[in-house]
């Protein structure tokens, strides 16, 4: 919803040339806004067409933006490209032991705006917590997590890893989006 806070307010410019007209609207509610001014009329009947909107002349004094407040959801999925004994072997094995070359898949998505990045630690062993919340407070902690900014398109990240050695790992991943959720 857009609430306005106050009513058009008229001042000259710092060189006393122009006036400038200012209201504020607060917009509260998860949304893409966007708000056009078509310039102003004077008592004389003239219409003024060189609008700026924030500091920022447009080409069709239009001004979009996006109030979100939700993260991103983000997601990890391993594949494994098996002959049916593997998968008979990674079904006993939970499928958390492979001799196979192994994809992991990261994605992100959001429903208002486009994702930043996706930051992504490896690591040799899980981190010990009792709670998502102490996981998340040890997240926060570190410094060495991986970034990607990609060319993401319609709110979608994806990253692609591949492993073929032995090894043993867990991933921990992270989203942002352009509101910085």
């Amino acid at each position: 919803s857009i609430t306005p806070l106050t009513d058009w307010t008229c001042m000259p410019d710092a060189a006393g040339n122009n006036y400038v007209y200012t209201t504020t609207y607060t917009c509260s509610t998860e949304a893409e806004y966007s708000f056009e001014l078509n310039g102003a009329k004077d008592l004389a009947g003239n219409v003024g067409t060189n609008v700026t909107l924030l500091g920022a002349a447009t080409e069709d004094n239009a001004y979009r933006f996006f109030v979100d407040k939700t993260a991103p959801t983000a997601a990890i999925k391993a594949s494994i490209s098996q002959t049916l004994w593997q998968r008979i072997l990674s079904g006993i094995t939970f499928g958390l032991v492979s001799n196979s070359s192994i994809q992991v898949r990261m994605s992100a998505e959001d429903s208002l705006c486009e994702i930043d990045r996706i930051e992504y630690i490896k690591l040799n062993r899980p981190i010990e917590a009792t709670s998502d919340s102490d996981l998340a407070a040890i997240l926060a902690t570190r410094t060495d997590w991986g970034t990607h900014r990609l060319s993401f398109k319609n709110n979608e990240a994806r990253i692609e890893l591949f492993h073929d050695e032995d090894e043993r790992f867990v991933y921990y991943l992270r989203a942002y989006d352009m509101a910085g959720n």
